[in-house]
């Protein structure tokens, strides 16, 4: 009866042996699928490609002269490294028309033409996003530098001939900050058109620049802007 007794315990711890072992199996393989299948779940690491042009409008006065054109043209191009659905991480880069101005003296007068280039980085932050379709907001800072441009006629006095100048000069960096909404619609095969409208305070110097004319201060800019964008899948490079 012992002997018979010690068989059965054997059996027994045998059986219950194989069960854990079988159970740490199946728990191992539920791990490992559970595991693929975040994965396989995992949102894709996206980086978009931009090229758009448009127009701003200057807003506001000028420090020293009579604004003449507050209409200018844009182009620059962009790229975003979006992580996630929900937002998006890049820089941009724009160059931007500032319009006109108009001075005029005792001395004589001068057309001043202006412009800015505007490094960008920024956050895009989408707020629906279909496989159509994505809208969200973009903030961000910048790091702006001006440039100006000057012809002028100078009156030198009674009894002597007016003289023609014309001169050119850039400014140093300065900071600049931007707001605004943006729209991606899918073309089919990575492309996408582009839209967005944004509102840019970009903060200039005023000081003469150069010895050519002052700079345009602190400006305000609503702008519009249209392009098209490419869309790269880099999932696979950076997990």
């Amino acid at each position: 009866m012992r002997v018979r007794g010690s068989r059965h315990s054997r059996a027994f711890f045998a059986v219950i042996s194989a069960g854990f072992g079988l159970a740490m199996m199946l728990a191992t393989a539920s791990a490992g699928a559970e595991e693929a299948t975040r994965a396989s779940q995992a949102e894709p690491v996206l980086i978009d490609l931009g090229l758009h042009l448009g127009g701003v409008y200057r807003l506001g006065d000028a420090p020293a002269f009579a604004i003449t054109g507050r209409a200018g043209a844009v182009f620059g191009a962009s790229a975003y490294v979006a992580p996630s659905r929900r937002y998006a991480l890049g820089l941009g880069f724009e160059h931007v028309g500032l319009g006109g101005e108009h001075a005029e003296g005792d001395f004589g007068s001068a057309e001043i033409s202006r412009e800015v280039n505007v490094l960008w980085g920024g956050v895009r932050m989408d707020f629906v996003h279909t496989e159509a379709v994505t809208l969200g907001v973009l903030i961000g800072p910048g790091l702006a530098w001006q440039g100006v441009r000057t012809n002028g006629l100078l009156m030198p006095g009674i009894g002597r001939l007016p003289t023609a100048f014309a001169c050119s000069a850039s400014d140093s960096v300065n900071l600049a900050l931007r707001a605004g909404l943006g729209a991606r619609i899918a073309l089919g095969s990575g492309f996408s058109f582009l839209a967005d409208v944004s509102f840019d305070n970009v903060r200039l110097g005023s000081e003469v620049i150069g010895d050519c004319a002052p700079g345009a201060g602190t400006v305000s800019l609503i702008g519009a802007r249209i392009g098209f964008g490419y869309q790269l899948d880099a999932t696979t490079y950076v997990r």
